[in-house]
């Protein structure tokens, strides 16, 4: 497939997923084990639960205005996850003409864009090397639930396998290094994840990934609110990422949000 092609559904697959391709560097072959720090106990655990989205299907609409690479894209997306399962991405443009879907599973994805010409399949690991940037399943899934996760395929996100890295204005967590099979996981991933959770009810503040050598860095902001009838997403989620070369900002504008029931996933397989 031709590299500028490429290029273009990165670009599309950013507004997708919440996600941008930047010129990233490989994570490290290592991530310090540090001290021992505070855990997690088990009424921190049970808050943190509480304050998270408990579901099996779900479809989030939302608008979007992305500024990227010098240029301002708006998209109208369409989310919808059966968890742990299958997500499918549409982005659509003016006059509601596709611009691109994609269709993932924890082992394969498969995106198509008539627009820019392209049909692409392969696994997270071929994605990835397509793109330029990490993105797994478990993540993306995660992102837009508004979920702490570790990335990769550590299995179950094990809230006592989380530290408490800091306390300030909220609660920082990050997931626990010294545990040799998680550490592992984080390596092959590409980017370590940091969570600051608001004190009081523990809700997922913000977000941050990055690779231990520092060269990119993206924030999540989910902000303190949470909408009654977004299940407690909150109306806006505002990224922002930056490298060495250029910023980004995404502006996404949830406007429905349909949980628990039955949900199509068409894809026009190739």
């Amino acid at each position: 497939m031709a590299k500028n092609r490429v290029k273009i559904v990165s670009i599309l697959i950013l507004s997708l997923s919440v996600s941008i391709g930047f010129n990233s560097c490989k994570i490290k072959k290592r991530i310090t084990k540090g001290k021992k720090l505070e855990g997690i106990n088990t009424e921190l655990i049970k808050k943190i639960r509480e304050s998270e989205i408990d579901y099996t299907s779900i479809e989030i609409k939302a608008s979007t205005k992305t500024d990227a690479l010098g240029k301002k894209y708006s998209f109208n997306i369409t989310y919808r996850n059966r968890r742990d399962s299958i997500i499918w991405i549409s982005a659509r443009v003016m006059l509601g003409i596709e611009a691109a879907r994609i269709i993932c599973t924890p082992d394969s994805v498969w995106m198509i864009s008539r627009l820019a010409r392209i049909e692409e399949k392969g696994d997270w690991s071929t994605m990835t090397d397509l793109v330029g940037y990490p993105l797994d399943f478990n993540t993306l899934q995660a992102l837009f639930t508004r979920r702490i996760f570790i990335p990769g395929e550590c299995g179950k996100n094990l809230l006592e396998n989380y530290v408490i890295n800091g306390k300030g204005k909220g609660v920082l967590l990050t997931p626990d290094y010294t545990i040799e099979e998680q550490r592992d996981c984080l390596v092959k991933s590409g980017f370590m994840p940091q969570f600051l959770l608001a004190e009081g009810q523990m809700r997922l503040e913000r977000t941050r990934i990055m690779p231990e050598d520092g060269n990119w860095m993206m924030d999540f902001l989910y902000g303190e609110n949470a909408v009654e009838q977004f299940y407690g997403l909150p109306e806006r989620i505002a990224v922002s990422a930056m490298d060495q070369d250029q910023n980004l900002t995404i502006d996404l504008k949830i406007m429905q949000v349909n949980l628990n029931t039955e949900l199509k996933f068409a894809f026009p397989w190739f």
